[in-house]
């Protein structure tokens, strides 16, 4: 470790970014396969240069005093190495050094380069269901639950310990029905108008009470793509995330230019009317053991705001982290009657 610089923030955490230079003549031997052709290999002569960034936090009062470690890199890593296969170095053949050394540093920046991905998630330590039914609405509920390690059938009275919750159940209200007062019928009496079609006036107004209250079900269509590319391969696919629920379309392989017109439900028991829904364009490699098996095409979140007050839209939306792709989907709301 050549040195280390530590961040002083607001928050709980504490932030370290050592610079860290290893090397040394480890014994790796790697298999290569390419071509139908297989090939064993001896790593020698190692070096590693890397600029870490690791993040402690929350801070708390107990041992080890942090609950969760986040390990990500500041910048492209230097690897240098040697591979020799029946004696002779065949990094000194030309033009096969500088690829492979651009391929591992894109591999090693897709997984750690900041701020695309955290190292770290939390351990599952338990789940349990509390019911509705069971708490007193308006007030405060204090429950005892034991942590269960899943709700199958043989898992449940294996306890993995107690969770104590403070939960305040506030039950909707229905809405009372507006009563118009005398004065407000004169008026609307008073008002001449030979083309005033009372039932369709009733229809008009009663429409955004069920559009925005009661239960119904989220349409996703996803129609087509257009202009996505991946840099080493375009079998695109596309995923739906919403409310923890994954859905996703077929392949179509090799198109960039790609047409699904699948369609998929939410049911729902409120109108998602503060909701986002998360859409991705993915492409699959056709082939196993590839170094870059997946990429993200492009994605894009949509508010689900004007799809309740609307009932259905059908738009085409540029697609973030894409060049010029564009993806057309169709989105309904619809209530059960």
């Amino acid at each position: 470790m050549l040195g280390v610089k530590v961040y002083i923030t607001d928050g709980k955490e504490l932030i370290l970014e050592p610079s860290l230079k290893w090397a040394g003549n480890p014994n790796l031997t790697v298999s290569i396969k390419a071509f139908g052709l297989r090939a064993t290999v001896q790593v020698v002569d190692l070096q590693v240069f890397a600029k870490p960034r690791i993040t402690l936090k929350p801070l708390v009062p107990h041992f080890p005093c942090f609950a969760k470690i986040l390990v990500s890199l500041m910048e492209k890593p230097h690897v240098d190495f040697g591979l020799e296969l029946l004696g002779a170095d065949v990094m000194a053949i030309p033009g096969l050094y500088r690829f492979v050394q651009e391929l591992i540093k894109d591999q090693i920046a897709n997984m750690y380069l900041w701020p695309k991905t955290w190292v770290g998630k939390h351990d599952k330590m338990g789940m349990n269901v509390i019911c509705l039914k069971d708490l007193l609405p308006n007030q405060l509920n204090v429950i005892t639950l034991d942590l269960l390690k899943s709700m199958t059938t043989n898992d449940v009275g294996k306890s993995c310990g107690l969770l104590v919750v403070e939960v305040n159940y506030k039950p909707f209200k229905e809405e009372e029905e507006d009563i118009p007062n005398e004065e407000e019928e004169e008026e609307e009496e008073e008002v001449p108008n030979d083309d005033f079609d009372e039932d369709s006036n009733k229809v008009d107004q009663e429409a955004p009470k069920s559009t925005l209250s009661g239960r119904g079900s989220l349409v996703v269509v996803i129609h087509e793509a257009e202009d996505v590319e991946g840099k080493y391969h375009t079998n695109p696919h596309v995923k739906i995330m919403f409310r923890g629920e994954k859905r996703k379309t077929k392949r179509i392989k090799k198109n960039r230019h790609p047409r699904w017109d699948e369609d998929f439900t939410f049911m729902l028991e409120e109108p998602p009317k503060n909701d986002r829904i998360h859409v991705e364009v993915v492409s699959t490699s056709l082939r196993i053991g590839l170094l870059h098996p997946k990429e993200i095409l492009g994605y894009v979140d949509i508010n689900l705001e004007n799809v309740v007050s609307n009932k259905r839209i059908n738009e085409k939306y540029h697609l973030i982290d894409s060049k010029n792709g564009k993806i057309r989907i169709e989105l309904q709301w619809r209530t059960s009657s």
